[in-house]
Protein backbone atom coordinates (compact mmCIF):
# COMPACT_ATOMS: atom_id res chain seq x y z
CA UNK A 1 0.00 0.00 0.00
CA UNK A 2 2.73 2.00 0.54
CA UNK A 3 4.67 1.77 -2.61
CA UNK A 4 1.18 2.33 -4.67
CA UNK A 5 0.82 5.91 -2.78
CA UNK A 6 4.60 6.68 -3.09
CA UNK A 7 3.93 5.99 -6.63
CA UNK A 8 0.81 7.93 -6.67
CA UNK A 9 2.39 10.84 -5.19
CA UNK A 10 5.76 10.57 -7.65
CA UNK A 11 4.41 10.31 -10.86
CA UNK A 12 3.09 13.68 -11.47
CA UNK A 13 6.26 15.50 -9.75
CA UNK A 14 8.34 13.11 -12.26
CA UNK A 15 5.87 14.04 -15.19
CA UNK A 16 5.90 17.68 -15.07
CA UNK A 17 9.81 17.40 -16.20
CA UNK A 18 8.50 16.63 -19.65
CA UNK A 19 6.55 19.15 -20.64
CA UNK A 20 7.99 22.77 -22.05
CA UNK A 21 6.73 25.81 -20.53
CA UNK A 22 7.86 28.82 -22.17
CA UNK A 23 8.26 32.26 -20.23
CA UNK A 24 6.89 35.41 -20.98
CA UNK A 25 10.38 36.77 -22.01
CA UNK A 26 10.39 38.06 -25.66
CA UNK A 27 13.86 36.89 -27.18
CA UNK A 28 15.05 38.53 -29.84
CA UNK A 29 17.53 40.96 -31.36
CA UNK A 30 17.75 44.18 -30.73
CA UNK A 31 15.50 46.68 -32.43
CA UNK A 32 17.34 48.75 -33.44
CA UNK A 33 19.82 46.84 -35.73
CA UNK A 34 17.24 44.40 -36.85
CA UNK A 35 14.91 45.14 -40.06
CA UNK A 36 11.71 42.99 -40.82
CA UNK A 37 11.39 41.96 -43.92
CA UNK A 38 8.31 40.03 -45.62
CA UNK A 39 8.55 37.62 -48.81
CA UNK A 40 5.86 36.13 -50.39
CA UNK A 41 6.56 32.54 -52.02
CA UNK A 42 5.46 31.44 -54.98
CA UNK A 43 2.38 29.41 -53.75
CA UNK A 44 1.15 33.22 -51.79
CA UNK A 45 2.33 32.21 -48.51
CA UNK A 46 3.37 35.05 -46.66
CA UNK A 47 6.80 34.72 -44.71
CA UNK A 48 7.74 37.51 -42.22
CA UNK A 49 11.53 37.42 -40.78
CA UNK A 50 14.50 39.76 -39.35
CA UNK A 51 17.32 40.67 -41.55
CA UNK A 52 20.42 41.02 -39.19
CA UNK A 53 23.58 42.67 -40.81
CA UNK A 54 26.85 41.80 -39.68
CA UNK A 55 28.16 44.28 -36.80
CA UNK A 56 31.85 44.10 -39.22
CA UNK A 57 29.85 45.10 -42.29
CA UNK A 58 29.56 42.68 -45.74
CA UNK A 59 32.29 40.03 -46.10
CA UNK A 60 34.34 40.26 -49.67
CA UNK A 61 34.48 36.81 -49.45
CA UNK A 62 31.50 35.47 -47.98
CA UNK A 63 30.06 32.09 -48.94
CA UNK A 64 27.14 31.41 -47.04
CA UNK A 65 24.01 32.67 -45.05
CA UNK A 66 22.50 31.05 -42.28
CA UNK A 67 18.67 30.73 -42.40
CA UNK A 68 17.47 29.88 -38.27
CA UNK A 69 14.03 28.65 -37.95
CA UNK A 70 12.22 27.72 -35.15
CA UNK A 71 9.17 26.68 -33.34
CA UNK A 72 8.04 25.46 -30.06
CA UNK A 73 8.98 22.05 -29.35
Amino acid sequence: LFVVAFCIYLIPRIAINFFYYPDDKIYGPDPWSAESVEFTAKDGTRLHGWFIPSATGPAENAIATIIHAHGNA
